[in-house]
Formats: structure tokens, sequence, C-alpha cells
């Protein structure tokens, strides 16, 4: 995008350039160990009465190393037995599996800055393989009661990187009372230095109430965290035939960026999943792990994308 300045009566305009590309990109994608949880209670991440996107935050885990399933490993440690099955995962891994062809793809097109209209993606998968295996977390809870209503907080720890997230009960009401403080003493300012000053931004200083609030309620609760899975997950491109062409180029643009954003989605997945259960490591989260099987490896195949980009 190149961008330029022209004036027009009494004021400025910025316009830019940008070159209208058609771009493919078909490449074949191997994922190594993508995890899901396979508890139902804990696959549920959205609960308002207990936070389990923390214990699935701490994911992923080493599971190239795991061995063969022992029950003496479960000695002095819990357990949960997984409680669903592949027809209910499929769509899962399905979708994780395609946000990560995405994050893949969107690495070879960084030069192209102005945005992206997917037109047309194509993704054939197979050679897939399913495994169960126990994992260690090491899992700490507190049930908080008010008003009648319940919170199950976690603080989890995977057991072998050591990676920890946690969520924290909040005092609601003072922390509203301090927030309200904040408020005030911004409304204060702002009413003095726009009848004194007239200071034109002066609606800035309500403000920083607002922004202590959701630092801190962030800070404790951490209801955003979540498995980064697209690229915390191992994988491999191969094979990547790329095509970039100039359909046009454009001039006295309005806007840096493209004013819209569509996808049309899928056109056709294939997909063939053998279950086969081989419990690993002790204690903690079951999951399913994809594993490389046979033919060109997990999720391999030739995937397709298709877009229009601006540069």
């Amino acid at each position: 995008v190149r961008s330029y300045i022209r004036r027009e009566g009494d004021h400025t305009v910025t316009y830019y350039d940008a070159d209208l590309y058609e771009v493919d990109r078909e490449f074949d994608l191997t994922i190594d160990g993508l995890t899901v949880e396979s508890s139902s209670d804990k696959l549920n991440t959205g609960a308002s009465d207990k936070t389990t996107n923390i214990i699935n935050s701490i994911m992923p885990f080493d599971t190239e190393n795991s061995v063969k399933w022992n029950a003496n490993y479960l000695k002095g440690f819990t357990s949960e037995k997984r409680d669903t099955n592949v027809d209910q995962l499929r769509p899962i891994v399905s979708s994780q599996a395609r946000d990560i062809a995405r994050y893949n793809v969107s690495k070879t097109l960084s030069e192209y800055d102005r945005g992206v209209k997917w037109e047309k993606e194509d993704v054939d998968m197979k050679g897939k393989q399913w495994k169960a295996a126990y994992l260690p977390v090491w899992l700490y809870s507190y049930l908080q009661t008010k008003g009648g209503q319940s919170t199950l907080h976690y603080v989890a720890v995977n057991g072998r990187t050591k990676e920890t997230m946690g969520s924290v009960p909040i005092n609601m009401p003072r922390l509203l009372l301090i927030t309200f403080l904040i408020e005030l003493l911004g409304a204060f300012l702002a009413v003095y230095t726009y009848n004194s000053m007239e200071f034109q931004y002066s609606w800035l200083f309500i403000l920083p109430g607002i922004i202590y609030f959701i630092i801190i309620y962030s800070r404790y609760r951490n209801s955003g965290a979540r498995h980064n899975y697209e690229y915390e997950t191992k994988t491999g491109v191969t094979d990547m035939q790329r095509s970039d062409r100039l359909l046009k180029r454009m001039t006295g643009l309005r806007s840096s960026t493209m004013s819209s954003f569509s996808m049309t989605g899928f056109d056709s997945i294939q997909m063939n999943m053998d279950m086969n259960q081989s419990p690993g490591t002790h204690s903690g989260i079951q999951v399913i792990n994809l594993r490389p099987g046979g033919g060109q490896g997990v999720t391999s195949g030739h995937i397709t994308f298709r877009n229009h980009k601006d540069k």
C-alpha cells in the first residue's frame, strides 16, 4: 500500500494506491500431536459456573515422550475417565486442524498488508490416527459461593512443562467501589478541565476507571486463557506451491485496508479417522492425540487456499 496526501479546500485527505493480487497456496501439512480434552466436563470451556478454560490453556504436552500404559502410574493420583467418543470430538479436531492450516498459510502472505478476502479453501484430510492418553496435571480448585451462585475456580499446572494458569476469585464489591472512586475523580477532572481550560479531550479522564476494572478482572479471572493450538502444535509444511498473479492496480483509495472480508468455507473435506486407544502417562487430563499414521501423515494432502489480497 502506498499513501499520499492531497489538499482539498482548507483540509488534507490521505489517499492510498494498492495492487490487487490473486494468490494461490497449495501445500502438504502434517500435524503431529494435536491434543483436545476428552472429558465432557472439562471440554466445556465456556461454562459460567467453572473456569475450565484454565485447564485447557496449559496444553500442549510433550506427547512424543509418552510411554506404554501401566496402572501403577495412577497410584497416589486421581484420574478421570474419558466420557466422549470420536464422533463427538471429530468436529473440534477438524476445526482446529483447519485453523492450523490457515495459520501456516498466513505466514506466507505477510507482504500483503492491506487485507485478505477469502474466496475458496479446499482441504483434503487423510492419514489420521486417534490415540487416548492420561497426561499429568496438578490441579487446585476453590469454590466461590455468593448470592446463591457458585463458581469453581481452577489453578492448573502442566506436570511436564510446568506451564501454570489460574483463576482467582475477585472481591467484586471492592473492585466496583475502587472503580467508582476512580470514575468519580475522573469525572471531576473532566468537568474542571473543560470549564476552566476548555480542554476538548476532557472526556478521556473518565476512561481510567473502566481500564482499571478491565485490567484487574482480566488479570485474576484469565477468562481469555486458552490453548493456542494454531502455533503451539507441531506441524510440518512441505511441497509448497505458490502463485501470485497481479489483477489490477487501484489508485485514489480512501482506506488503507480492504473494506470487507468474507470466507465461503471449505468446498470439500474428506476424513477417515480410526480410533486406537493407547493410554499413556498418569493422572490429569485425558486427550485424543492426532498422530502421523500411514500415507503422507496426519491431515496431510493438498490444502489449497485461494484468496484475493491487496498489496
